[in-house]
């Protein structure tokens, strides 16, 4: 498999980050985030690991409403006709409609709407993500930001992951998670180990502050790390912050 430099795709993260917080008054936020993905891809960029995939999140914040969701999703679908209504569902007080498109250079986006019932209306919380499935897929700054005015997303969160592969002993990867742990500046938190994976937490205090586990201890770093035994010796590498918002 060719390798793929992660340094380009480095600049297309910093210039997604500047683009969705430059105007927010969260401009502490955004250093932060900045840092951590710096931080995600010269690591990678030092250890020659072979990007597979990154993916971009964007949650804002939650709003209340007096209409109903079905006229909100209904509005969506004629503001917006380039996206597809993939699912919708409703499950007791809440209802959720996920719409997908693809870009012209084959980057997908999916749009998410989760609503629940409130006195009166309901409550709105609306998420962006962008997703490359190749390393080398690129996206104009503007093009985002444009996007996520137009869709009236106003970054309340965001969520950031890359995937690579690399060769590695499936006997090394507690090892070898903690040392990516180390060089990234976190300290452990928690880790679950089984013989071919191991998903370690982190926490680095210079970061943004990240979710509360179940024991109020806090992470902002999350690493795992998956020998897949149809790749022989390979490995799946992910990096996410301020955890990884997919199956890994």
């Amino acid at each position: 498999m060719k390798k793929v430099s992660v340094f380009g795709f480095f600049i297309l993260v910093f210039v997604l980050c500047g683009a969705m917080f430059s105007n927010s008054p969260s401009q502490a936020l955004d250093n932060h985030l900045n840092e951590q993905i710096v931080a995600f891809n010269e690591l990678m960029e030092a250890d020659e690991l072979q990007v597979l995939n990154w993916r971009s999140r964007v949650k804002s914040s939650a709003i209340e409403m007096n209409n109903d969701f079905q006229k909100y999703v209904d509005v969506f679908k004629l503001e917006h006709p380039s996206f597809t209504l993939a699912s919708s569902e409703v499950n007791g007080d809440h209802e959720i409609a996920v719409f997908i498109h693809t870009t012209q250079d084959g980057l997908r986006e999916e749009v998410k709407f989760f609503a629940s019932k409130n006195t009166g209306g309901i409550v709105l919380e609306k998420s962006y993500e962008l997703i490359a499935d190749k390393a080398g897929q690129t996206f104009n700054r503007d093009n985002l930001e444009n996007r996520l005015n137009e869709l009236e997303i106003n970054p309340a969160m965001f969520f950031y992951q890359i995937t690579a592969e690399t060769d590695l002993h499936a006997r090394s990867l507690p090892e070898k998670a903690r040392e990516y742990a180390k060089r990234l500046g976190a300290e452990e938190m928690e880790a679950l180990i089984e013989e071919t994976f191991i998903s370690l937490s982190a926490y680095n205090s210079e970061w943004s502050e990240g979710i509360t586990l179940h024991d109020n201890k806090t992470m902002n770093v999350q690493i795992a790390l998956r020998q897949n035994a149809d790749l022989g010796s390979r490995t799946i590498v992910t990096f996410g912050t301020p955890i990884i918002t997919t199956e890994y």
